[in-house]
């Protein structure tokens, strides 16, 4: 089983973000996985697919194979991170040492950003 990300030719964005969906599945009679997903732009048009056949493992690993592959796709087509958001998050979670918080209203450090 090839388990190297299939390479795509770097285009740069124009300042637009992209949305990036997975998902997992699982043949009911043969019980073999299987993972994809679809990039699309911030008006909801197609710009890629992708799928990657994965034999038989866990449901979890399928998942995270869809997201692995589709976060290496968006990477390689020169879409760099800039969710400033998610970032401040993150760095908020490095000085609380809390394994996991859920925000049902925003901080107001990320209200501010």
């Amino acid at each position: 089983m090839d388990l190297q990300p299939k390479q795509f030719p770097i285009r740069q964005n124009s300042g637009m973000y992209v949305v990036l969906n997975t998902d997992g599945a699982v043949h009911s009679v043969s019980s073999l996985f299987a993972a994809g997903g679809v990039i699309r732009n911030n008006k909801g048009e197609w710009i890629l697919g992708y799928n990657r056949f994965l034999e038989k493992c866990f449901v979890a690993t399928t998942e995270l194979w869809g997201l692995l592959d589709g976060l290496l796709i968006v990477q390689k087509q020169g879409y760099n991170e800039t969710n400033r958001v998610a970032d401040a998050l993150a760095k908020m979670a490095l000085s609380s040492g809390d394994s996991l918080r859920i925000f049902e209203v925003s901080p107001i450090r990320i209200k501010e950003i």
